[in-house]
């Protein structure tokens, strides 16, 4: 029923993509692959949640860095030899640069390199680092002591009530099929949680 809430919400989408919809379908093939290849370390194999980690880890950083290179590498290289070529003609700073473009406006009026922003803010890429260890651990520990469909149906409930959380208090412009759609999604997974108690005692 899950699922089928889901697939309402998606059908009821005001800016409907197919290619959207396809890369969303291969992205849950993916995870789904990966849940139950995580599910199997950490159970089956009986892996404790850093083990697990620790093969997991690599393969994800390497896939990502192969997408990075293609998606974002050129864009951000662009982007730094624009500033070098600009800093270069003006004989500016990359300080003045920043404040520059960083203006009363608000608006990117002069080319910043991607990599100065990096080493500027370096604290706030430290704790987001440190953050998604801990939400890495956190995944672990919950696939190994609920499981992979514990934490997919968690997942799908949780984009659900914030789909419906925009669309009550923040104005968010939506159709009523969607609503019902994630409405379902909100409902039938809390009847799960209460079905998976009750099993329990």
């Amino acid at each position: 029923m899950i699922s089928i809430g889901a697939a309402v919400a998606s059908y009821g989408e005001v800016a409907f993509s197919a290619w959207g919809v396809l890369l969303m379908i291969s992205a849950c093939l993916c995870e789904g692959v990966r849940l139950v290849l995580t599910q199997k370390l950490l159970i089956n194999l009986k892996f404790s949640a850093l083990e697990g980690l620790y093969y997991n880890a690599p393969i994800t950083a390497c896939w990502m860095v192969f997408a990075a290179t293609f998606l974002e590498l050129p864009n951000m290289l662009r982007m730094h030899r624009n500033a070098i070529e600009y800093a270069a003609h003006t004989a500016v700073s990359a300080t003045s640069l920043l404040a520059e473009a960083e203006g009363a406006t608000g608006h990117m009026r002069v080319p910043v390199s991607p990599f100065s922003l990096v080493t500027e803010n370096a604290w706030t890429f430290a704790a987001a680092a440190v953050l998604g260890v801990g939400v890495n651990v956190s995944t672990m520990l919950m696939i190994k002591y609920t499981g992979s469909v514990s934490l997919k149906l968690l997942a799908t409930a949780r984009n659900a009530g914030l789909v419906l959380y925009a669309v009550v208090l923040g104005g968010e412009a939506t159709t009523v099929t969607q609503v019902v759609g994630y409405a379902i999604c909100v409902v039938f997974f809390v009847a799960y949680v209460m079905h998976k108690a009750q099993a329990k005692n």
